[in-house]
């Protein structure tokens, strides 16, 4: 991988996992050797265009849930990028503002962004909800 920090390179994911309570990617560039895969957390990969994640992602799997030693960042959720980038999807539409815990699939609510891989997937319902309370409130 080249050094320069404002390189962007067109990738392929080839799997998600887990790896000290972190997300992290393996891939290959486009452009490359298949053969090749590189690895890098989620704070080096951005997902800029995706297909349907089920072809990647085991959705079976909920990333996070009932791991107790999982640790999140350490910044408030408040100040976080994944709850904007949560509070953004739901002011678009992209993740529906009248959902309860009954009718929405958390899963893939969580597959959205890579940033939400860093907030333990146990809090999603719950956070999603005071995003929705204040939504309406608004």
């Amino acid at each position: 991988m080249p050094d320069d920090k404002q390189h962007r390179s067109r990738i392929v994911l080839v799997d998600r996992y887990e790896e000290k309570g972190k997300c992290r990617f393996s891939f290959y560039f486009e452009d490359g050797n298949e053969t090749k895969l590189f690895n890098a957390s989620y704070r080096f990969v951005t997902i800029l265009k995706e297909g349907d994640p089920s072809l990647l992602f085991d959705k079976s799997e909920e990333v996070n849930s009932n791991n107790n030693e999982f640790e999140e960042p350490n910044i408030s959720w408040k100040k976080s990028l994944a709850r904007k980038l949560l509070y953004k999807d739901v002011m678009e539409g992209k993740v529906p503002l009248e959902g309860t815990a009954k009718t929405t699939d958390f899963s893939s609510v969580y597959m959205m962004h890579p940033e939400y891989a860093a907030w333990n997937f146990d809090s999603l319902p719950r956070r999603l909800d005071g995003i929705q309370k204040i939504i309406k409130k608004c």
